[in-house]
């Protein structure tokens, strides 16, 4: 991987290698194997591409989700986007050791070890009339006075 002077800013300096992979040919990304996906997904996950998935200590520090989202990515730039892994082409997206990443990850989070989910609920009405009501109450808010139509 090639040493920007950003590279630490962003705690990117311990990605795992990927093939060169040259700009000029329609089919650069075709050198890219199941082992570099999974090996990134891992490294992604657990910040380390040597991983031991029965090891109950490791535990995720993202989301199957952001994992699924990297796999939808990373696919869009395939070559051959439908075609599933044969063991020498089509999509290593699409390959059983990536795809086994993703599950242990999504078994982390059943078993509570994982990521904790940030998705929030709208307030339902209860909770909106009552901080409504509370910021009245402070001053927060001043009451709308209803102005006659002309």
């Amino acid at each position: 991987m090639a040493n920007n002077a950003n590279d630490g800013a962003f705690g990117l300096e311990d990605v795992p290698d990927l093939p060169e992979a040259p700009t000029e040919q329609p089919n650069a990304l075709a050198g890219i194997q199941p082992h570099h996906v999974a090996d990134y997904l891992k490294w992604r996950a657990y910040g380390t591409t040597d991983v031991d998935f029965k090891d109950l200590e490791q535990n995720p520090t993202c989301r199957s989700s952001t994992l699924e989202q990297d796999k939808k990515a990373i696919s869009f730039y395939m070559p051959i986007k439908g075609a599933t892994w044969n063991g020498t082409s089509g999509n290593p997206t699409k390959s059983d050791p990536v795809n086994e990443v993703v599950k242990e990850v999504k078994k982390a989070e059943t078993q509570h070890r994982g990521k904790k989910s940030c998705a929030t609920r709208d307030l339902t009405e209860t909770e909106y009339r009552k901080v409504v009501h509370e910021l009245y109450g402070k001053g927060a808010l001043n009451r709308p006075s209803v102005q006659p139509a002309c």
